[in-house]
């Protein structure tokens, strides 16, 4: 469609005469080149705007031939040095570009790097050949209808597409699915037998097999806001005899941060803990009771949490102590009941982006504290030490640093 558009542009605009040439001094050829190229390169870069924030550089390859015509008509009447320096730059740029070692790792519409480039493509390449060559050293056959989840996979490295055409192809089985560890639900783990890679150490590792599968795969759901997900893995955790710990209590939290209060509610109840706010007197009491002891500190707010599971302020207290201490994992737990059921708190935020830190989930952190600065207004923009981890989040995730590890490291 857009081929046509642009075809008939420049057949109308070739049989124009110029009717502005009427000294003789201007060239209607000239003219014509001009008026063709602004607009061929105009509506061959509209429909990009779409996706501007995604944008790579060979979107623009249809539109820079519009861009070139009409440089070169421009250009025509200068003398032979400026005419030979404008295509000696251009050479000089196009070369350049193919030799940039780095590439967009973040979705930008102002970045001024491509998402893909020469440079992500061989990466890719090296990549997927050694990730293949693991996967099949670990599992040289797939039953049909297999699902297969990959965990830390990078979005650049070209693994995981859609529902797993590579996979597919590898195997040579046209049954065969495969999603990032995110997209889980039910419905996909029991479409047919299930397997489950993580990149560890920059290697793709079988963890199929992994008593805690299913509990890792929610706690790492839970830590990326995706709730849903959480609560399937957390179900089928529960059928699985080895699951290592009552993980009700998790999933009663991702139901109610996806919106189901009342199946929230049973589980609560089902993990012995009320759904019910503290009283000012039990309140009063915890204070009273704190003490330099932090064990005995932190069993007196997990009474607390037993009688009054949905009292955001017990949740705080906990994920503060457990952090400190040490106890990442339930730690990041208290802080997303705190951020679950007091989402309008901003230092609810603040703390569960301290809990994703921890677990080195720096672009979810980095989306917290954006939400904690939104909520918290000037006091978020006089807090000087988030102001600093926010910064230093956005250099790891979409600047520099981001920049020098995919250049560095090569790798997820």
């Amino acid at each position: 469609m857009l081929s046509s558009v642009v075809a008939a542009a420049v057949v109308w605009l070739a049989s124009l005469r110029d009717s502005g040439a009427t000294d003789g001094t201007d060239d209607p050829a000239r003219t014509t080149a001009t008026r063709v190229g602004l607009l061929w390169a105009i509506v061959a870069s509209l429909p990009i705007v779409m996706v501007t924030p995604i944008w790579s550089a060979y979107f623009y390859l249809w539109g820079l031939m519009g861009a070139g015509l009409l440089v070169g008509a421009l250009v025509a009447r200068a003398p032979l040095p400026a005419r030979a320096a404008c295509l000696a730059g251009l050479v000089f740029l196009s070369v350049n570009a193919r030799a940039l070692d780095e590439f967009a790792a973040g979705d930008g519409a102002w970045s001024w790097q491509s998402h893909v480039n020469r440079h992500y493509l061989e990466r890719g390449s090296s990549t997927v050949a050694t990730y293949l060559e693991q996967m099949r050293a670990a599992r040289p056959t797939l039953p049909h209808r297999s699902v297969v989840f990959f965990g830390n996979v990078a979005v650049s490295s070209g693994w995981q597409a859609g529902d797993g055409p590579l996979l597919r192809w590898a195997y040579r089985d046209s049954t065969l699915r495969s999603y990032y560890l995110t997209q889980f639900s039910a419905e996909r783990a029991q479409r047919g037998p299930m397997f489950a890679f993580v990149v560890e150490d920059g290697a793709l590792k079988d963890k199929t097999n992994d008593p805690q599968l299913f509990s890792s795969f929610a706690f790492s759901m839970i830590l990326a806001e995706k709730p849903a997900a959480a609560v399937d893995a957390l179900s089928l955790a529960a059928t699985r005899a080895s699951a290592g710990r009552d993980l009700t209590y998790w999933r009663a939290l991702a139901r109610w941060a996806a919106g189901d209060t009342t199946e929230a509610k049973q589980d609560f109840r089902a993990a012995g803990i009320a759904p019910e706010r503290a009283s000012r007197r039990t309140s009063e009491s915890i204070v009273r009771g704190e003490t330099a002891d932090s064990a005995a500190h932190v069993a007196a707010l997990e009474r607390a949490r037993r009688s009054a599971g949905l009292d955001p302020w017990v949740h705080a207290r906990l994920a503060a102590i457990l952090l400190a201490s040490g106890d990442l994992d339930d730690g990041a737990i208290e802080a997303y009941a705190y951020r679950t059921l007091a989402p309008t708190e901003p230092d609810a935020w603040r703390k569960w982006a301290s809990a994703q830190i921890a677990n080195k989930q720096y672009a979810p952190a980095l989306a917290s504290l954006e939400r904690y600065f939104a909520l918290s207004g000037a006091d978020g923009r006089a807090d000087l030490e988030a102001q600093v981890v926010a910064e230093s989040l956005r250099q790891l995730t979409r600047g520099d640093l981001a920049h020098q590890n995919l250049r560095t490291q090569g790798g997820s």
